[in-house]
């Protein structure tokens, strides 16, 4: 059995991942570190899952306090359930609102986004964490160097969503590494 290929992935966003067998009628559990997911993995008609070549299908669910038990129509009994392989489940890009400033967007949205400052390119997004207070961008900068700066009306003045870009407020760049002077 294979996994997805990259091409494939960029296409699906992680939402959980089986936990196992739950309960004695062949219900599985699946858990995930987003508490936003839940909505979106109630609403599924079907789950991919990242390194198994089979869909699964949600016949029922029911919400848990680490996560939602689900009936599928593969895995009909205990036993079936508990084959299941403890797997990523993947829902396609589309079953989430595109993203935006106002109602938040995923991790992988804003991905390789140009980095300006006074209209100058001074880096790309290569990751974002989110911690609960807010999210945290990391950008390399041109000159190679790694920086972090959380997300914020002081430090963000605007994400272009049409052209890949993220306009910085010089509160972002409090901390901003600063290159060594030819002085030295």
């Amino acid at each position: 059995m294979t996994d997805m290929s990259s091409e494939e992935n960029k296409d699906y966003v992680t939402v959980g991942k089986i936990a196992g067998a739950f309960g004695v009628k062949g219900e599985v559990r699946v858990k995930t570190n987003n508490p936003a997911y839940l909505d979106y993995l109630e609403a599924a008609e079907k789950f991919h899952l990242k390194n198994h070549p089979f869909i699964l299908t949600p016949l029922s669910c029911r919400r848990l306090n680490d996560g939602i038990a689900f009936k599928f129509k593969e895995a009909p009994d205990r036993n079936a359930a508990d084959a299941l392989p403890r797997d990523f489940i993947l829902l396609p890009r589309s079953a989430f609102p595109p993203p935006d400033e106002e109602d938040g967007f995923l991790t992988r949205d804003i991905l390789g986004f140009a980095v300006l400052f006074e209209n100058e390119k001074i880096g790309e997004i290569i990751n974002c964490y989110d911690f609960g207070a807010a999210p945290v961008f990391e950008m390399k900068t041109e000159t190679g160097q790694e920086f972090m700066f959380p997300y914020l009306e002081t430090t963000v003045e605007k994400i272009d969503w049409n052209e890949n870009i993220l306009l910085l407020l010089p509160d972002a760049l409090a901390n901003f590494p600063k290159p060594p002077s030819s002085d030295e």
